[in-house]
């Protein structure tokens, strides 16, 4: 198995929403607020070599407007927004909203019945 070479590909995640990255091996970096964030963003468009930057979707509005005009200006990195919310989570939310938290909405498969 050959990995990603560094500077390749950089994610930023939320806690507990890592894992997978790791397992697949890509550099991680972890946060969980604003500031963290663009301290990751800003070194990152220091480094120069990464060439995709994951963030997740719902941390974007987080972008200071100095990092969000520099990624806007430049080829590299590319910025890479992706959904952390697992399909689990979303049929559990899908249901809850549909009136039947016990997940025996349409589409639940019994997921979440005794």
């Amino acid at each position: 198995m050959t990995s990603l070479r560094t500077g390749i590909l950089k994610v930023i995640a939320r806690p507990g929403h890592e894992i997978g990255f790791r397992l697949g091996g890509a550099p991680v970096a972890v946060v969980s607020d604003r500031d963290e964030l663009n301290r990751e963003i800003a070194a990152a468009l220091d480094e120069g070599d990464i060439g995709v930057l994951a963030i997740p979707l719902d941390m974007e509005p987080w972008l200071s407007d100095r990092n969000f005009k520099a990624l806007e200006r430049i080829a590299r990195p590319i910025l890479l927004r992706y959904d952390c919310e697992s399909s689990y989570e979303r049929l559990f939310r899908s249901n809850c909203e549909s009136g039947r938290p016990d997940g025996s909405g349409p589409g639940s498969l019994g997921l979440f019945h005794e």
